[in-house]
C-alpha cells in the first residue's frame, strides 16, 4: 500500500480493513 502525504481518513482505513477481512 502506498503512503499517503495526508493521515489516512478512519472510513478509509475501516473499509480495507473489512475488505480484507473478506478476502480471508
Amino acid at each position: 500500500m502506498v503512503a499517503l502525504p495526508k493521515p489516512i481518513p478512519r472510513f478509509l482505513l475501516r473499509l480495507t480493513i473489512n475488505t480484507g477481512g473478506s478476502v480471508l
